[in-house]
């Protein structure tokens, strides 16, 4: 009898054996990555916004932005602050001499879906109710300071600023002259021409609708 068979046909079998056990692993590590990959793709595609933490991407449907820290923060606090149209309160001070249903801008953004919008002909108080509840406050240049004891409204709108520094806070003229010399000018970011036309101001409300001031 020859002795070396069985020796010859054990040995076979055991490679066979680890040859099925090592197919077995790797099909199973196989499937595991699929799934994976299958739950990653499910995130990119149906998460609205998801912040990742290791890369600061900010997936946002099928774009993918690339921010860094302090944009993350500020994109995300953006979205958890932006108010719906009806809801936002945006408040214009002008001395023409007409109500918020007649004054031209207010009632176009009221056409437009703004329904929380007011009008007020000068500032009295900082700390009067239209100016605490406002997120956006629209100060005209000319006419405007007398109750504060301010010369022009852009010393109102410092003062404005200064006192809620997270209020969008702009003002506006008919005349392109501003006072630059004015302590605390440079704190006053947004400024428009009066006869800008309309979809500037709509384009920039909803731009920075629910944006901190900084």
């Amino acid at each position: 009898m020859d002795t070396n068979f069985w020796g010859n046909d054990t040995i076979t079998i055991i490679a066979l054996l680890a040859l099925s056990f090592s197919a077995s692993i790797g099909f199973y590590l196989c499937k595991n990555l699929r799934i994976h990959l299958g739950k990653n793709k499910n995130i990119n595609n149906n998460s609205n916004t998801t912040v990742s933490g290791n890369t600061n991407t900010i997936i946002n449907g099928d774009s993918n932005i690339i921010m860094n820290d302090s944009s993350v923060k500020t994109y995300v606090n953006k979205r958890k602050n932006r108010k719906d149209k009806e809801i936002l309160n945006i408040l214009f001070v002008d001395d023409e001499d007409k109500n918020v249903d007649d004054f031209f801008l207010t009632k176009l953004l009221r056409r437009h879906g703004y329904q929380n919008v007011h009008k007020i002909n000068d500032v009295d108080d900082l700390y009067q109710p239209e100016i605490k509840a406002a997120q956006f406050i629209f100060v005209d240049i000319t006419g405007i300071g007398i109750g504060l004891g301010c010369k022009e409204g852009t010393e109102v709108a410092i003062r404005i600023q200064k006192e809620f520094p997270d209020k969008i806070v702009a003002i506006y003229s008919s005349t392109e002259n501003h006072n630059v010399l004015l302590p605390g000018f440079e704190t006053i970011k947004y400024r428009f021409r009066k006869n800008d036309d309309f979809q500037v101001f709509l384009d920039f409300i909803e731009e920075h609708n629910g944006e901190q001031n900084e």
